[in-house]
């Protein structure tokens, strides 16, 4: 059985109440364009202002968790951008890219240093006992 794959927006739309919100996070995220409100007002089918809408939509949790969400994915996408320009350079011998390579190899953004197979090990009790 095959997983559907999942894009962003599914993953926003999920974390929202209200799917619609959708449109008003992409806009806001997007630089709050006033002449691109009114599609944003339409998708929403409201009839609320643009200020009433940022006011409110911004103090809502799940508006809130969807748009950090949106910021971390992002920011590390940017990171993974950084990471292949300096991989490129190393490649052509660059010791600072290099030496960066190795650095940021060995931060938390590759997840943690244990993997799984290290928990499982040190959970095993070969004590005979």
């Amino acid at each position: 059985m095959s997983k559907k794959a999942i894009c962003l927006q599914d993953n926003i739309i999920n974390i929202l109440d209200n799917k619609k919100l959708w449109f008003f996070i992409k806009w806001y995220l997007n630089g709050q364009k006033k002449e691109e409100w009114e599609n944003v007002r339409k998708a929403m089918n409201i009839k609320q202002p643009m200020e009433w809408a940022i006011k409110t939509y911004l103090e809502r949790e799940d508006v809130q968790k969807a748009m950090i969400q949106i910021v971390k994915l992002n920011k590390d996408f940017n990171l993974i951008q950084i990471y292949n320009k300096m991989y490129e350079k190393a490649l052509k011998g660059d010791v600072n890219s290099a030496n960066w390579i190795v650095k940021f190899s060995e931060s938390d953004f590759f997840g943690s240093k244990k993997n799984e197979l290290d928990d499982i090990i040190n959970g095993l009790n070969l004590d005979d006992e």
